[in-house]
């Protein structure tokens, strides 16, 4: 839903996979359109579908704003998975097309096989909502204690001695890639949002995904 147009703002609503679509979309198109001299800066907000419409508006000002203040602006900023609390996850374009997306996102679909997903696969380890959440909440904290309760989450993903030996080469790529991203700051970053996309991808039916 177009909700306003006008100038040079954008006000949209509709499924939170589509709304991220079609703003990497107008980032491209704008990018080719004006050879690159103009900047173009997004906030995207995850919200419950009876959330007022103007709350939502709102936030997303906020959202907006701080994209606007990255330097060199062409940025995006978005909610994490809970609407309970406001925290910006801001990130250049690139950034998040090439690393949040093409990179941590992508591992993550090709190296796990998740909740919503049936029957055996030959080389994606299993990993369910409470794994995932597991990870989400361990990469949204830092310091030596963190870091080996990191270590021991990714050692319980272990398939075992019995297992194929592709499972055993997807684990032994899952737990240097991961542990490495955990100890860099932006890369776990990258990989707290690429894990939120992905839960917030499993939900239920019924479930609020505006």
């Amino acid at each position: 839903h177009i909700i306003y147009a006008g100038g040079d703002d954008v006000f949209l609503i509709g499924s939170w996979d589509d709304i991220l679509e079609l703003a990497v979309d107008l980032y491209r198109t704008l990018k080719r359109f004006t050879g690159d001299k103009l900047h173009f800066s997004a906030g995207v907000g995850l919200f419950k579908s009876h959330h007022p419409v103007a709350d939502m508006a709102r936030q997303t000002g906020i959202l907006e704003a701080a994209a606007k203040a990255m330097p060199g602006k062409d940025s995006l900023s978005l909610f994490g998975i809970s609407d309970d609390a406001l925290r910006l996850e801001t990130y250049h374009w690139q950034d998040f097309i090439d690393k949040v997306c093409g990179e941590k996102l992508q591992f993550l679909q090709t190296h796990f096989c998740f909740a919503h997903e049936t029957g055996s696969d030959e080389k994606r380890l299993p990993l369910g909502k409470t794994g995932l959440y597991r990870l989400l909440a361990l990469l949204g904290t830092k310091g030596p204690v963190q870091l080996a309760r990191f270590a021991y989450l990714l050692a319980r993903m272990d398939p075992g001695a019995r297992a194929s030996e592709n499972h055993r080469k997807t684990y032994q790529e899952v737990r240097q890639t991961l542990y490495g991203w955990y100890r860099r700051e932006k890369d776990r970053q990258e990989l707290l949002t690429a894990t939120e996309l992905i839960l917030y991808g499993l939900r239920e039916k019924g479930e609020p995904s505006r």
